[in-house]
């Protein structure tokens, strides 16, 4: 019983590397233990490149796509599977001479591609305070740079609100002046007799001119434009610098962390050793491809290939023969 279970498990991990690396269980279980011990060698190596990428797809999701943790893992996700499916190219490939140097060397350029971005988002991970320190200079002279720019702005448009004012404050002074009252009636009293027989006075109050009204809301409308810019004049810096901060990207904290390497021997030896680790890992496959020792689980897919092309030519030569016995 306890010899089931453990072959139950056995089996479901064989299935599990064959359905990682590509490679058919049927055959596997058919071949020898050298196979078994390939297929182990693949998973490891498979294994310990997916979860690094895992790894540094949940972090790029999180980090620059400003995602959850739900969509962080799904990118990971995605990025390990990127990974399991260029890795299978070499695993699944049995090319010989020019075929196989070729998938080697591409299999080696997108490793140093694959290893340069992995360093560099480790390594945004690792020197996240010395970058931020950076950010922040760098930040303060955009920020200086923009200032005098935005200031020159703000006090053109103060400018142009206080000529509106003056122009506006010369028509209600002219409209004033000409006792342009297009409503207006004198202040006047009225005797009104009450049904007592009582009387009493009202008096009449004059109307006020709606142009100088209209006048004095666009006056006051004005004067709040103005001052709203004054204050937007007076926390200037805050602003810019809260401005610039949210539209730094993955591209300026690459800018940012290029800077800081290249400005000490510490950050550059960290970077490399990272760039390294990740490039040999990503060569893991293809080392143990070159250095595989022999095996039969190729030579069954080679006979199995061979097989049945001599099947589908003796089905050629059949069907060759037919057709020139029914022309005949």
């Amino acid at each position: 019983m306890e010899e089931s279970i453990l072959e139950r498990i056995s089996g479901f991990f064989r299935r599990l590397q064959c359905l990682l690396i590509g490679y058919s269980y049927k055959i596997v279980c058919n071949s020898s233990e050298a196979t078994v011990k390939t297929v182990k060698k693949y998973t490891s190596a498979i294994t310990l490149i997916a979860l690094s990428w895992f790894f540094i797809g949940f972090v790029f999701t999180q980090r620059y796509l400003k995602a959850d943790v739900v969509w962080a893992i799904i990118g990971g996700i995605i990025s390990a599977f990127a990974v399991i499916q260029i890795e299978r190219q070499i695993i699944l490939s049995f090319s010989e001479g020019w075929q196989k140097a070729g998938i080697s060397v591409m299999r080696v350029l997108i490793a140093v591609v694959m290893a340069f971005i992995g360093a560099v988002i480790l390594d945004q991970i690792i020197f996240r305070e010395d970058i931020e320190k950076k950010k922040i200079e760098r930040v303060q002279l955009e920020v200086n740079r923009l200032i005098p720019l935005r200031a020159e702005d703000l006090n053109q448009q103060i400018r142009e609100i206080d000529e509106d004012i003056e122009r506006k404050e010369r028509e209600r002074a002219a409209i004033a002046e000409k006792g342009a009252r297009g409503a207006i009636v004198t202040a006047t009293e009225t005797t009104i007799r009450t049904r007592r027989g009582t009387t009493r006075t009202q008096k009449n109050l004059p109307t006020v001119n709606p142009l100088l009204t209209q006048l004095d809301e666009q006056i006051k409308e004005l004067r709040d434009r103005k001052l709203q810019k004054e204050n937007e004049k007076l926390r200037l810096r805050q602003s810019l610098e809260e401005e610039v901060k949210s539209r730094i990207g993955f591209i300026d904290e690459l800018e940012t962390m290029k800077d800081l390497i290249l400005s000490s021997w510490s950050a550059l030896l960290v970077w490399l050793s990272f760039f390294f680790f990740f490039f040999f890992i990503e060569l893991l496959v293809l080392v143990v491809k070159v250095f595989e020792d022999d095996n039969d689980y190729k030579e069954i897919v080679k006979f199995h290939m061979d097989n049945n092309k001599s099947k589908l030519r003796e089905m050629r030569q059949v069907r060759g023969l037919s057709e020139r016995k029914v022309r005949g």
